[in-house]
């Protein structure tokens, strides 16, 4: 297995934090030399492309509590950023994440691959379905804690905005099965389907809303 390293030939510093202040307080002090990262799926593969450049520092989601598990409340998911995405495949909460996290990679990437990095990459698979379930992100930077729809930050990137801040979770409307009971008469259906390439899908399903 080839190891990656940054430049000069070194490998990266690693830090491991066990608080989101704590995580992001690393961030602060370590600049633009440090990235956040978790399952590292996509970045590994931009590294091993020679496509971004391999950071200095290295920040481990992985040991903070906060950003793990799926709860339920009022009707309303909320996923913690580092839920790896066989559990979205695997949840009975949201059909629609589900069949969305079933066509991102093999299941050895979906074990590793988590729910925050494929949403901040903003070209996941996982974001026309999140868009369709009114999706709303919550994050931690200087300001504290703060959340932002899904669609608007979408926007906002597309924008050229830069993001700062730490995504710290993911919260979508749960199915009828789980949440409120629809109106007599009334059904809800819905379905995910990949049918091109992430970029121009995720721009489909917003038109189509």
């Amino acid at each position: 297995m080839n190891t990656i390293q940054a430049a000069g030939g070194l490998l990266p510093g690693l830090w491991q934090p066990l608080t989101v202040a704590e995580a992001w307080e690393l961030k602060r002090n370590l600049g633009g030399a440090a990235v956040f990262t978790a399952g590292g799926t996509l970045l590994r593969t931009q590294w091993e492309a020679g496509t971004v450049p391999l950071p200095a520092q290295l920040i481990s989601l992985e040991a903070v509590a906060e950003l793990q598990g799926i709860r339920i409340s009022g009707g309303q998911i909320l996923a913690g950023s580092q839920v790896r995405l066989e559990a979205c495949r695997s949840q009975k909460v949201s059909g629609l994440l589900a069949a969305a996290s079933r066509t991102i990679g093999a299941p050895s990437i979906r074990r590793l691959a988590t729910l925050g990095g494929n949403v901040a990459s903003g070209i996941g698979d996982a974001l026309p379905a999140l868009l369709v379930k009114d999706a709303v992100l919550h994050w931690y930077g200087d300001a504290g804690y703060e959340s932002v729809e899904l669609a608007e930050w979408l926007d906002a990137r597309a924008g050229g905005a830069a993001e700062g801040r730490l995504l710290t979770g993911v919260e979508l409307q749960a199915d009828e099965a789980v949440g409120e009971k629809p109106d007599a008469g009334e059904r809800a259906v819905g379905f995910y389907r990949k049918i091109m390439r992430r970029r121009r899908s995720c721009r489909r399903w917003r038109r189509l809303r």
